[in-house]
Parts: C-alpha cells; sequence; structure tokens
C-alpha cells in the first residue's frame, strides 16, 4: 500500500469517528498542508464517502444537510411549528415601546413577527417577505425593507445595497434564525447568500438574540456565520440537549426555555 492510500485510509477512519471535522483540524492530525488535505478528501468526495461544505468534512453528509435547493420558508413553518410559535411568542414578548428591531429570515421569525405588540411603538427593519406581510400595516410603527435579488426558497431579497443600509442602521434588539447550532462549529445557515446579512445584522445590534427551535442543536449546514458567544442570549424549546443548557450556563449566556407547547395547551 502507498504512502497515500495509508494517509487517505487514515483520513477515512478518522472522519468516521468524528462525523463531522475541520480541514484545518485533519491537515494537522495528518501532518500535512491544508490544500494536501484538501486533496485526500477530494479523492474521498469522488468516492461519495464524505462531503466537504465550507471547510468541513462531514462522513456520508449525515450531519450537514446541504439543503438549500429543496428548503422552503413555507414548509419549514410546518415543521415543529408548535415550538416555533411558542419561541415566536416569548421572544416577541421581549420587545418594548420604541424599541429598534431586526427581524431575520426564517420560520421562526415570522412568528415574532406575527406575534409584536400592537400597542407600542417600533422601528422594523426586515428583508423577508412573509414577514413584511405581518408588519406592514402596523399602526404607529416604521418599516424599513431592505430589497434586493428575491429568494423563492427562503422569501428573502438580498443585495449589496440591503446589507449596506444594515450596515448604516442601528437596532436596540436582532432576533436571528439559524438551521444548525453545534458546540464545536458554531452557528450556520441553509444558503449562501444569507451570509453578509447575518453577518451584518449582527455588527449593527446593541442585543442579539439567537432563536432556535431545539430541533437545530447538534445539526451543522452548510454555511457557517457566526460563532455562540457572539449571542447575547438563546431562545429555544424545552427539547434542547443537555450538553447546550450546561455549555449556556458555564459561559454566561442567558438562555429562555419556552414550554413544552403540548403541556402549555393541556394547562
Amino acid at each position: 500500500m502507498s504512502k497515500f492510500d495509508n494517509k487517505k485510509d487514515k483520513l477515512l477512519e478518522l472522519i468516521k469517528q468524528e462525523k463531522v471535522i475541520l480541514l484545518n483540524k485533519v491537515a494537522s492530525i495528518l501532518d500535512v498542508s491544508y490544500m494536501t488535505a484538501k486533496k485526500y478528501v477530494s479523492f474521498l468526495e469522488d468516492e461519495k464517502l464524505v462531503s466537504l461544505v465550507n471547510g468541513v468534512v462531514v462522513y456520508n453528509a449525515g450531519t450537514i444537510q446541504n439543503a438549500a435547493y429543496n428548503y422552503s420558508v413555507i414548509s419549514a413553518e410546518k415543521i415543529h411549528r408548535a415550538e416555533k410559535e411558542s419561541i415566536g411568542k416569548r421572544a416577541a414578548s421581549l420587545i418594548s415601546d420604541n424599541d429598534s428591531i431586526i427581524l431575520d429570515t426564517g420560520s421562526t421569525c415570522s412568528f415574532i413577527a406575527q406575534n409584536l405588540p400592537s400597542n407600542i411603538k417600533l422601528t422594523i427593519l426586515c428583508y423577508t417577505l412573509n414577514t413584511l406581510m405581518h408588519v406592514w400595516n402596523r399602526a404607529n410603527s416604521t418599516i424599513v425593507f431592505a430589497g434586493g435579488y428575491f429568494h423563492k426558497n427562503s422569501k428573502m431579497f438580498e443585495s449589496a445595497e440591503a446589507i449596506s443600509l444594515i450596515n448604516r442602521s442601528r437596532a436596540t434588539k436582532a432576533f436571528i434564525a439559524a438551521s444548525g447550532v453545534s458546540l464545536d462549529l458554531g452557528i450556520t445557515c441553509e444558503n449562501n447568500y444569507e451570509f453578509s446579512t447575518k453577518r451584518a445584522v449582527i455588527n449593527s445590534a446593541q442585543q442579539k438574540i439567537l432563536v432556535a427551535d431545539s430541533f437545530k442543536f447538534g445539526l451543522v449546514r452548510s454555511v457557517y456565520f457566526a460563532k455562540i458567544s457572539e449571542f447575547d442570549m438563546i431562545i429555544t424549546d424545552s427539547g434542547i440537549p443537555n450538553e447546550y443548557r450546561e455549555y449556556f450556563a458555564e459561559n454566561n449566556i442567558p438562555m429562555i426555555i419556552c414550554k413544552d407547547p403540548i403541556s402549555e395547551a393541556v394547562s
């Protein structure tokens, strides 16, 4: 067996064991350059054994689901709907009179928009059609819409001008959604075009609030956009794994756990 085959076999065993691993970590373990590690991984990709997405190597693509082609925000609203509605209501209850807020893309943020208090004055910056439809006719509120190219699957508008607008704006609270939350690999989303907008939102908000149902924790999607430590608060539901509860507690990141929607309905 050649030295190359030895390295490739060692790499495959490593990825099988880790399931998800950063490419630069692969290079370090194999004691090769980043580009050489990438070359080894490409051979495994050709054999359909792994996937390489944005510097992350995944065994059989079992953890990273690159679902950009199948994702639909309308369909997403129907998945784990009770949990998302509960998170949306709780997040909306944190909003105060005269707040300036940013609502991110995603089904959970759509539920925030549906549950905004009707008797307070707000400035609302958004960039998705589904959110706009819930807030456009609010009384005593200023609506700022960042437009651009329309992505049908996510109902999101995106452009350089929109990102520039967000960068010039300031918000007291930003509610940011995620498709995956990983202790090792950070916060991820579905689509590459979301990255710059989400980064602009993070940089423009005084308080950054992550809203994600518990099914997102432990998942890694294809596009990394933030560290967990960049968020000031996490809002999720009671299904969140214990290791994440412990991590947030140890790192002094406030967490709101919404009640089990079934229990709420019964009580």
